[in-house]
């Protein structure tokens, strides 16, 4: 669950779960039962096709039930940037002039009508 609420947080790296132990906020939402960075290490490397192919099977069930619930005949997409500091020597970072800092700075897009991905 920590891994996924990480995912949907925009935290694609277990890198950062011992970061996010020492955050007061994540510390409450776990009740303090966080997972270290060797142990989600170690979780995704025992993952197999089959248990990856079952996650996204899940996924797949998960919006489709959003879609069902969605009366919308429409789609508007919602295209926004958004800024993630980095810390140490992470992969596809860059310096961002606005934010005077490194980190990432993605495009992610939404339906804007029921929030999905």
């Amino acid at each position: 669950m920590q891994m996924l609420i990480q995912v949907i947080e925009g935290y694609r790296n277990d890198d950062v779960a011992d970061y996010l132990t020492q955050d007061i906020e994540h510390r409450l939402v776990y009740a303090q039962n966080m997972a270290s960075q060797p142990t989600i290490s170690r979780f995704l490397s025992h993952l197999t096709n089959e248990d990856i192919d079952e996650l996204q099977e899940l996924n797949r069930r998960i919006v489709s039930l959003i879609d069902e619930r969605s009366a919308n005949t429409e789609l508007v997409l919602d295209l926004d940037s958004t800024y993630f500091e980095t810390f140490g020597h992470q992969e596809k970072i860059g310096f961002n002039y606005h934010y005077l800092n490194v980190g990432y700075h993605p495009l992610i897009m939404t339906d804007a009508l029921t929030g999905t991905v």
